[in-house]
């Protein structure tokens, strides 16, 4: 709630723009949110855990490559690389309704509104790809919600931290801070 009320107060949108999609391929920053930024995602690990790994199978078989991820108890971001981000827009749309259904039923909630919809923004530079990549690794500890990135198990920091080691890591922290 406090993240939608500033928001309100930066007279930003409440959760983003529209969608600008025409088929071109290339590397996407995705971001689903809960509605109002309710923690309905983060209700228990399980449901953390569950999510996490259909949100990854909805990635793949839609095409795209992940490139990095952060499931957070309100919101998930994504960095991935495909051909048409409507498709993979329309997967996740159809991943939200169902898990919507799931949650509804077992918080004896019928009717909530769980998921607001997918935004999405085409990377066009090695620099912005960098930041972003930074932006979510780093996002749970700039929530508080773990000291380190590689605290938190729904994330690919680690695996990225393992993947080009720890000083290359480093380097493309300071090279690429995170913005907001």
């Amino acid at each position: 709630m406090e993240a939608l009320a500033d928001r309100c107060r930066k007279k930003y949108p409440a959760h983003g723009l529209p969608h600008f999609s025409d088929g071109t391929p290339g590397v996407f920053f995705i971001t689903g949110t809960n509605f109002q930024h309710q923690e309905i995602v983060g209700k228990s690990d399980s449901r953390m855990v569950d999510f996490a790994n259909r949100l990854l199978k909805v990635i793949e078989d839609s095409g795209f490559e992940l490139n990095a991820y952060c499931l957070l108890r309100n919101h998930y971001h994504v960095l991935a690389v495909g051909q048409d981000v409507a498709i993979l827009r329309k997967s996740l749309g159809m991943l939200h309704g169902r898990t919507s259904r799931w949650w509804n039923l077992e918080d004896g909630t019928l009717g909530r509104k769980v998921w607001y919809r997918v935004f999405d923004t085409m990377v066009r530079s090695n620099r912005k790809y960098y930041s972003t990549l930074n932006y979510i690794h780093n996002n749970p500890v700039k929530l508080g919600l773990c000291e380190r990135v590689t605290d938190w198990p729904w994330s690919t920091a680690a695996s990225f931290i393992n993947e080009v080691g720890r000083e290359e890591a480093i380097r493309i922290w300071k090279s690429y801070p995170a913005k907001e």
